[in-house]
């Protein structure tokens, strides 16, 4: 399959993992999503911003959405057309269910400062899906070992 151009379609940029929910699996998460976002050509800039959203969505998943129950946060991440669309998943007890811990109260903020799309849906199954969008446009640029996210 070509583009019209004789050249395959370029293949978008993804990640599908599961993280325990634990503190442990917040930075292990940030870091997937932000060695995905770095490939496709992200600035700096936006690489904070989607640290700070990431690590604030897998937070709540396990503070708010499990509260020191078992549980997996997934996390899906996916690039194309100059979109990374990241979605932050868990069965845990649901948005809407008052918190056990308030904490500050600044972390959807933040999110939504961090975002240029959010969104929060309570999952019919039980549990919450939070999806976030960044356009990322910059190109993707030739890194070498020295560049890391």
């Amino acid at each position: 399959m070509s583009n019209g151009r004789g050249s395959p379609p370029s293949k978008p940029l993804a990640l599908r993992e599961s993280y325990q929910a634990t503190p442990d699996s917040i930075p292990h998460a940030r870091h997937d999503v932000r060695r995905l976002a770095w490939a496709a050509g992200a600035s700096r800039a936006l690489l904070d911003a989607i640290s700070l959203a990431v690590t604030e969505a897998v937070t709540n998943s396990i503070v708010h959405g499990y509260r020191g129950r078992p549980g997996e946060v997934e996390l899906t991440a996916q690039v194309a057309a100059g979109t990374l669309v990241v979605v932050v998943t868990d069965c845990g007890c649901g948005f809407h269910t008052p918190p056990a811990n308030p904490g500050l109260g600044l972390g959807l903020a933040l999110m939504a400062d961090a975002t240029e799309h959010l969104d929060i849906a309570e999952r019919a199954a039980g549990g919450t899906d939070v999806t976030m969008r960044f356009t990322v446009d910059a190109p993707p640029q030739a890194r070498g070992s020295h560049g890391q996210p």
